[in-house]
């Protein structure tokens, strides 16, 4: 009765490079198209590169990303950020690996 149409995806993206960067600009410029015609909001809740990661549970700024991720207290880890990733335990969530690291795919 009072749930929104809106369906949701958490997204927790690895890399923000150029690929990562370029999608997360994407997401930002698509979002009110996607929520119109596909009734759907992406929620980009988790984010790292290979010196910080940053976790905020009701959704990243993708305006200001760049810089608080620059400024988070949480040093970068593959398996810090999994172990994150599960205790959030957020439904409809979206692993996105945009990096070169051959290994990430086995954790």
């Amino acid at each position: 009765f009072f749930l929104s149409n809106l369906k949701t995806v958490n997204v927790f993206m690895v890399g923000v490079g150029l690929i990562g960067g370029t999608l997360l600009k994407q997401i930002s410029e698509q979002e009110e198209s996607l929520q119109k015609t596909q009734k759907l909001q992406i929620n980009v809740v988790g984010l790292a590169n290979s010196k910080k990661m940053l976790f905020e549970e009701n959704g990243i700024d993708l305006s200001k990303w760049k810089d608080h991720l620059d400024n988070s207290q949480n040093q970068s880890s593959v398996a810090g950020f999994v172990e994150n990733m599960k205790q959030m335990n957020l439904p409809n969530s979206v692993f996105i690996d945009n990096t070169a690291n051959k290994s990430l795919p086995d954790i």
